[in-house]
């Protein structure tokens, strides 16, 4: 219909038409060179392994294992505070007031939480804190856990990529 129309010799259409292979051309020239892109030996990957292992690039960071009593009012852990300093135990404060062991946290920059996690010793227990939330808590550091390093063949494909990336 549309060539009996003569749709394909109007103006609007060749300009249309124009752009259209325009896109076409320059998406297979980009995805040409994109191709042409020779995978990098597999010494290049491992030099770039082992300068990321050197700097933490390659590594699930230190965490923290803590116990908290979180409350939305700051005065219900002034109370619990009070209780602390008079000899009550953390662990049945922990368990009367519904507080829990958190999973790993990792040191997270903005966090009021972590920052302190970060700055206890192992089973101190902390002021309160104000959380990025508005709620309120007392920590008690539990354990630090390591940094672990990936192996190389972890990490393999994911440091490949990286390099291809570099060179586009």
């Amino acid at each position: 219909v549309g060539y009996k129309n003569k749709i394909d010799t109007t103006s609007s259409f060749k300009r249309e038409f124009l752009d259209v292979e325009k896109n076409i051309l320059l998406n297979e020239y980009v995805s040409n060179l994109l191709n042409s892109i020779p995978p990098p030996d597999s010494l290049m990957v491992k030099a770039k392994y082992d300068s990321g292992v050197y700097n933490g690039a390659f590594a699930q960071p230190q965490q923290a294992v803590f116990s908290e009593i979180r409350h939305n009012k700051k005065d219900s852990l002034k109370n619990i505070l009070s209780l602390l300093a008079a000899g009550e135990s953390f662990d049945k404060l922990l368990d009367k007031f519904k507080g829990n062991i958190k999973q790993p946290i990792t040191h997270k920059r903005g966090s009021a939480l972590s920052n302190v996690v970060f700055n206890l010793n192992i089973q101190e227990v902390s002021n309160i804190v104000e959380n990025n939330n508005g709620s309120f808590s007392i920590v008690r550091l539990e354990k630090i856990l390591s940094p672990v390093y990936f192996g190389f063949k972890e990490v393999y494909s994911q440091v490949e990529r990286k390099i291809i990336k570099e060179k586009q």
